[in-house]
């Protein structure tokens, strides 16, 4: 291109490099100049539908998250552990979890005894490499594991360990002679370990009883016992998750003798604590919404001015918060329970009203808060969705558009590029033609001189 190197006329004494870049960048400034500032008007666009986009995404995962557009995600509970016993530490006996609570309650909890896993040794062993001559095949807790004569102590740990039958085997070894295969069920429980022995080589090893069979047992399986409100419990495990609906208890230690008691209590400073963050988040909105209506001098800063899409999303919240709860009697729409709208468009939640309110009528004021969570999750959406959102496609048109622009930047450049190359070989012709004139110029001066001298 003439622009790469200097072409300055010999005989024109004319830049013509400058002059092929100035024609150019004529025409860039009327062409490629209008479409690069409309490229970064779509950019800012852009951007700021993407910052929408992600603002009502996270109003409708902080809904989903919660649970708020259903009944469920207001039954919060907490759980509290007392016992009158002070040489007791309730925490040290018992571990609560809470999921889905039916209800409020108290229970007295005595902790018998625990859950174990039952645990079995052979007898002892004077090598733990060397090969122990013993081949058939055993079975613990259904699964098939195949001994050969050339296995030692430790290889039959590894082929027990891979065989998946809810066991774990070690090698405990007490001297460089004493070496004993130690079982233990992976799982608690009265019922143990399954053994069979169908070529004598558990009982060669000691883990059976040549006579009765018996297990040679470190310790011994067994269930947990537990009362609760006076009602004895046995369990397999020391995790109880089907006792008290919603409630997993641990068991850690025993208690017995000595109740603790479990109180389960709503928690409404937790709900309070949810519909706090909802409103937050709503706010973030509210906010972006406002800011993007507001007036500045740098229009770059508010692409998404007068958008009809902002309009609508704001509508529909204010539109969710005075909507009217169906059934309800007292408490109808959120601004009844202490929702309310300042003058700056922001939304607020009056923590006296809304704790009198759920201290008053807790049904309705739940049954408001999760139509108004499943009208503002199912509105966002509108918005958001990844396949048919309204964000969505726009986001993919202004993406399109922006795309033909640099297409269309690119063409011009390389048209441009071609047109300052035809530039530079005319301009080259042009010089070498005025040289040709100057030559001819002189050529001729000459001869009319030389004439002139002949004559006089």
């Amino acid at each position: 291109m003439a622009g790469n190197v200097s072409l300055t006329g010999l005989t024109s004494d004319i830049n013509w490099t400058n002059l092929i870049n100035d024609i150019i960048n004529a025409k860039k400034s009327a062409t490629i100049t209008p479409l690069e500032n409309k490229k970064t008007n779509y950019q800012s666009k852009l951007s700021a539908y993407q910052s929408f986009n992600s603002l009502l995404l996270s109003l409708k995962n902080y809904i989903d998250d919660n649970k708020l557009d259903k009944l469920a995600g207001y039954a919060i509970y907490s759980s509290s552990l007392t016992s009158s016993n002070p040489s007791i530490t309730p925490g040290n006996v018992l571990e609560v979890s809470l999921g889905s609570v039916s209800g409020a309650g108290s229970y007295s909890i005595e902790v018998l005894s625990l859950a174990q896993a039952e645990k079995i040794a052979s007898d002892l062993q004077t090598s733990k490499t060397e090969a122990l001559g013993l081949s058939g095949t055993i079975n613990i807790n259904g699964k098939d594991i195949t001994i050969e004569s050339d296995d030692t102590l430790t290889l039959i740990a590894s082929k027990i360990n891979g065989a998946g039958a809810g066991v774990t085997a070690s090698i405990l070894s007490i001297s460089d002679t004493e070496h004993r295969l130690i079982i233990e069920s992976q799982t608690t429980g009265a019922e143990g370990i399954t053994l069979i022995d169908d070529n004598d080589v558990l009982e060669t090893l000691g883990i059976l009883d040549s006579v009765d069979l018996k297990k040679n047992v470190i310790r011994t399986g067994a269930d947990a016992s537990v009362k609760i409100d006076g009602y004895s419990i046995s369990s397999t495990s020391n995790t109880l998750s089907n006792v008290i609906d919603g409630v997993t208890l641990t068991l850690k230690e025993t208690n017995s003798g000595s109740p603790i008691t479990l109180t389960i209590a709503e928690n409404k400073s937790a709900i309070s604590g949810k519909v706090s963050a909802l409103v937050s988040s709503i706010n973030s909105v509210l906010s972006y919404v406002k800011t993007q209506n507001t007036y500045s001098s740098d229009s770059k800063s508010t692409p998404l001015m007068g958008d009809i899409n902002l309009h609508t999303v704001r509508n529909n919240i204010i539109d969710a918060i005075f909507a009217e709860v169906n059934g309800n009697t007292t408490y109808k729409t959120a601004s009844s329970i202490g929702f309310t709208f300042a003058s700056d468009g922001t939304l607020s939640l009056n923590s006296t009203t809304f704790s009198e309110a759920l201290s008053s009528n807790k049904q309705e004021v739940i049954n408001v808060l999760a139509q108004l969570g499943d009208t503002l999750k199912t509105s966002m959406n509108v918005y958001i969705n990844p396949f048919t959102g309204t964000l969505t496609q726009i986001e993919k048109s202004i993406n399109q558009t922006i795309t033909d622009i640099d297409k269309r930047i690119e063409e011009l450049n390389e048209r441009y590029e071609r047109e300052a190359e035809a530039l530079e070989k005319k301009y080259n012709s042009l010089e070498l033609l005025i040289s040709s004139s100057n030559l001819m110029k002189n050529w001729l001066t000459q001869q009319v001189d030389y004439m002139k001298k002949s004559n006089s």
